[in-house]
């Protein structure tokens, strides 16, 4: 009896650290960016993870054209199913783009830049 409630607590004790540190990532990540919450976000959309959110997608594009983004919609291309994001460039230009849902690819809605 007593070694179950020892195994139980350890077992808790794993899942709370385990949980503390998914956050702490998560909590990284959501604040400023830093050198490795950038690096770390970047590495995730090359390999092709999925966009989650709406403001998923918005963040993804802000790391990659700064400015500020001012609109963020559902959206279908070519048959592919992701996020429209309008983002006010530094330079006053607003450019709109699409963001795949299943890959995370970023893509001008225009053609290249």
């Amino acid at each position: 009896m007593h070694r179950d409630r020892t195994s139980r607590s350890l077992a808790r004790a794993h899942a709370v650290r385990h949980a503390l540190a998914c956050l702490l990532v998560t909590g990284a990540l959501a604040a400023a960016p830093t050198e490795a919450g950038t690096w770390l976000a970047a590495a995730l959309e090359r390999n092709g993870s999925p966009v989650t959110s709406l403001s998923d997608a918005a963040s993804r594009v802000q790391r990659r054209y700064g400015g500020q983004v001012i609109a963020v919609a559902p959206a279908e291309r070519d048959g592919r199913r992701g996020m429209r994001v309008k983002v006010l460039l530094d330079d006053g230009r607003v450019k709109t783009l699409f963001v795949d849902e299943r890959t995370g690819e970023v893509v001008d809605r225009r053609g290249p830049d």
